[in-house]
């Protein structure tokens, strides 16, 4: 070991990034006399196994000095013994190796590749992350992954090493492609039968208006519900596009109170508009403005008993447009510590998406903030503070 205390720090080099990297190889004794070392440093191989991801520690050669005891799930080998010495597109199995005479990271297809890429960065002294996708064959059968590579860079015994995290995240991909096409399969339908319903409206006697007035508004409502839940699912993945226009807030809000008091949950609970002091014009996505102020009206009148009141209301506060919502109730402390947080509801499960979303979707997307107060003799009120300009 040197004689002195083993250590591990961080290093900065610049490695050149080529398309193709050196194919020379550290002898397999002097690979396990590494692999020794590093196993013999307290808490090294615990705090390195106690993870659920699979972790490979790399010398600067590319090879395998230690692995994870979970290695074996994940390489195309179950031994984990078997990974030493290798580099990790043989350890997992890549195709692009069949060719005789191939090396990982010497290959065409290796300048592509997200782990070769991140393992490079490491190597060079950056923390890299990376997304892989590799096809490899497991009993003769060909197998996609879909991996996040995270290299970090560290220096022990004046050697340089890497430390490659890798995560399947296939499973995410998958679930987020089934997304995008039921969501976009949905939608299409519903516009179809939304074109229906207006044919049928047309056509219709008088005396089967009203019924059907009824029957496209609950069909306009289930599909808010499904365009609220995939924008949700955009905004906690970052992927939400935003479309900032001018909007009156006092109009805006007396145009969703107007729509919200035909709803039957609202039966029986009043919603009332202070009045507003002047017209205050602000740039904001109108779609995302509508989902929060909805969700905390549902909200609101969810708490309310049938015969008390739902106030509303907007205005210009220190340069910033301001939107309350307020109930008669109060909230009990045990549900104000935890209003905010995802899957968190009073109504049991399949719940729980209203203030959490509405908090995602105001700060994240809208710039600004979600506030309440819950009293006695006061009820509870929801404010939502918006620049009058949304930052581009």
């Amino acid at each position: 070991m040197g004689g002195h205390s083993p250590g591990f720090m961080t290093v900065t080099r610049t490695i050149p990034v080529t398309e193709f990297a050196s194919a020379e190889r550290l002898p397999i004794e002097v690979v396990r006399r590494q692999a020794s070392e590093i196993e013999r440093l307290p808490l090294a191989a615990c705090l390195l196994n106690s993870g659920i991801n699979h972790v490979f520690i790399l010398n600067d050669r590319r090879q395998v000095v230690w692995a994870s005891q979970n290695a074996g799930d994940l390489a195309a080998e179950p031994d984990r013994e078997w990974v030493f010495g290798k580099r990790p597109g043989e350890v997992l199995g890549c195709v692009h190796l069949a060719e005789e005479g191939a090396e990982c990271g010497a290959t065409d297809y290796c300048a592509e590749c997200g782990a070769f890429s991140a393992i490079l960065g490491g190597l060079a002294g950056e923390v890299t992350r990376r997304e892989c996708r590799i096809t490899r064959m497991i009993r003769c059968q060909p197998e996609a992954l879909d991996l996040l590579i995270s290299a970090t860079p560290l220096e022990f015994n004046s050697a340089r090493f890497v430390v490659v995290a890798i995560a399947d995240i296939g499973h995410e991909k998958r679930r987020q492609a089934f997304e995008r096409i039921f969501f976009h399969d949905l939608l299409a339908s519903a516009g179809g039968l939304e074109g229906l319903l207006d044919d049928l409206k047309s056509e219709a006697p008088s005396t089967m208006q009203p019924m059907l007035e009824l029957a496209r508004r609950e069909f306009l409502n289930m599909l808010e519900q499904v365009q609220a839940q995939r924008d949700l699912m955009a905004a906690e993945r970052h992927d939400l596009q935003v479309a900032p226009g001018k909007v009156e807030a006092c109009g805006f809000l007396r145009e969703l109170v107007q729509i919200h008091a035909t709803d039957p949950a609202a039966q029986g609970v009043r919603i009332v508009i202070e009045p507003g002091r002047a017209l205050i014009w602000i740039t904001t996505d109108r779609t995302l403005l509508r989902r929060v102020l909805r969700n905390l009206l549902n909200n609101a009148v969810e708490a309310s008993k049938p015969g008390e009141t739902v106030t509303v209301g907007c205005e210009l506060a220190g340069g910033e447009a301001r939107f309350w919502i307020r109930n008669e109730s109060v909230m009990p402390p045990a549900i104000r510590h935890q209003i905010f947080n995802r899957s968190f509801s009073t109504k049991g499960a399949g719940h729980g998406l209203g203030t959490y979303s509405a908090r995602l979707l105001t700060q994240e997307y809208l710039k600004g903030r979600v506030t309440f107060e819950s009293n006695d003799g006061q009820g509870t009120t929801f404010s939502i503070v918006l620049p009058l300009c949304l930052p581009g």
